[in-house]
């Protein structure tokens, strides 16, 4: 696999990534598109097997109680993510009405792609329909993208 030598590239190429994917949505690119972690066990089960609608399915209303979240109001987001206050997919409630929620993960969870060979973090869904990812490094010789800290964005330059 050829090293991006350019951090101008590196950036151009996420950018092109994001908004192919926001534009077009995953199913014209699933050929290219390996789906990791928690998400992974639902493309059966989801009938046209977007990444939106994954997450969609998974995901919990952010104003409620629920299996992380132990305050009857939802998650209080001028605390950090934990167990009891919010750590998974979360439905933004403000959109709830929306053609389009927005999705979005909280916490340390698995929110990994692999797409042209390199990782990307999920961050959330768009209200188009879209998929909002960052870069996360190239994944480990098993297949698995599991960077942390400094080799999130570590290349070969």
């Amino acid at each position: 696999m050829k090293k991006v030598k350019n951090k101008n590239m590196m950036v151009l190429l996420v950018i092109v990534i994001v908004t192919l994917t926001s534009s077009i949505g995953y199913s014209a690119l699933q050929s290219n598109l390996k789906v990791t972690a928690d998400l992974n066990v639902l493309k059966d089960y989801v009938p046209d097997g977007t990444l939106y609608d994954m997450m969609h399915h998974i995901s919990e209303m952010d104003n409620t109680s629920s299996k992380y979240v132990s305050s009857p109001s939802g998650i209080e987001f001028s605390q950090i993510s934990s167990d009891t206050n919010g750590k998974g997919v979360y439905e933004l409630y403000t959109t709830k009405d929306d053609k389009y929620p927005i999705h979005y993960y909280r916490g340390e969870v698995d929110n990994n792609v692999i797409f042209a060979n390199f990782c990307w973090k999920i961050i959330r869904t768009t209200e188009t329909g879209g998929i909002k990812l960052i870069y996360n490094g190239e994944p480990s010789d098993d297949g698995k993208c599991d960077n942390t800290g400094e080799n999130m964005m570590k290349q070969n330059m």
